[in-house]
């Protein structure tokens, strides 16, 4: 296309054509997810979120998917939006900065102010409005700050007291890495599984390199009480226990998947690992989900219908796949009628 002879008149009109046509496209394009969104396409396509199947798909940047991804729930919600969208009234990046505080009561204030704003302006705006349609005329604070009562200020102080730190951006960086460092250590379900299996491999190993003289004079030193077993070592069986019970964790996961819905620690630990602590769900092509929060653990044949906690039929589905697959077994009214009721049956 060649606009080099074209009048500045007509080119002009053009380029109006244009950005109308751009704007048009651009509304049909939010229609379409929100109809994808409804149907959830992206979910049976193995994507967890719409924004990981705009990002993973359609090619957008995550800018652009994050803005697209707002404005289809906020469209959803308030279908007036797609005429502003139209017209040019309002941008993908204003849909995505009043998405999150938008209700039915402070729509028209917040759609006639906001319109032509630039993106400072509207995010200024926003933090001044409520949910119920006030606009607080106090000018909101920009810096980036986290708001702690007293009693939390009191324990970090308590804390940088302990780690030798008195004051300084540095300090407190250093002091909040050790914090999170050590939540990970016991709530990571990565890193829980990872130290299982390594205190599992050193007991084993710690066992075969006991003599079993040694062995022999812990069991007549310690006998095992009625009705329960002596361990040998701290958490393991003696030897004789383990020739006279050979399979007591296979017996008690049978009665586990029969009678209970607990699945025992070290089968957890196990399908953890194996899976990589990421949702298992592939798409019609092969791709697998990405997600590795909100992970649930799924029996592939349903505990409801008779299966079992072995690891064989347990995988890891993020939430979102979790449901989906639920849905195609039983039917999505039954699972919205479950959800409703808080009853688990997978």
């Amino acid at each position: 296309m060649d606009f080099s002879d074209t009048t500045n008149n007509d080119l002009l009109a053009k380029l109006f054509d244009l950005v109308r046509e751009e704007r048009e496209l651009a509304a049909g394009l939010i229609l379409c997810l929100v109809e994808l969104n409804s149907r959830k396409l992206h979910i049976a396509a193995g994507y967890s979120s719409l924004f990981d199947f705009c990002v993973g798909v359609l090619g957008f940047s995550r800018n652009r998917a994050y803005k697209r991804a707002k404005m289809v729930n906020a469209i959803t919600l308030f279908p007036e939006l797609l005429k502003y969208l139209a017209s040019g009234e309002l941008t993908e990046s204003h849909i995505a900065i009043i998405a999150p505080k938008l209700t039915e009561c402070n729509f028209d204030l917040v759609v006639q102010n906001v319109r032509n704003m630039s993106k400072r302006e509207a995010t200024s705006f926003m933090a001044r409005i409520d949910h119920e349609g006030r606009l607080w005329e106090s000018e909101p604070e920009m810096d980036l700050t986290i708001a702690c009562p007293l009693e939390l200020m009191e324990k970090i102080s308590r804390v940088k007291e302990i780690m030798g730190f008195t004051s300084g951006g540095k300090n407190l960086t250093i002091m909040m890495d050790e914090l999170v460092e050590c939540y990970l250590h016991h709530h990571d379900p990565m890193i829980k599984a990872e130290r299982t299996l390594a205190k599992k491999g050193r007991r084993e190993t710690q066992k075969r390199e006991m003599p079993s003289k040694n062995i022999r004079e812990t069991e007549l030193q310690n006998p095992p009480s009625s009705g329960d077993q002596q361990s040998a070592l701290p958490g393991e069986k003696s030897c004789s226990d383990n020739v006279s019970h050979a399979a007591p964790s296979a017996v008690n996961s049978t009665v586990s998947s029969e009678t209970s819905r607990y699945i025992p620690a070290e089968i957890r630990h196990a399908v953890m690992l194996r899976d990589q602590g990421r949702c298992t769900f592939e798409g019609c092509d092969g791709r697998r989900c990405e997600a590795r929060s909100g992970l649930e653990f799924d029996h592939i044949v349903p505990f409801a219908r008779g299966g079992s906690h072995q690891p064989g039929n347990l995988r890891l589905l993020c939430r979102i796949h979790n449901q989906y697959v639920a849905e195609k077994i039983y039917g999505r009214e039954f699972m919205q009628s479950k959800i409703q009721s808080n009853v688990m049956i997978i």
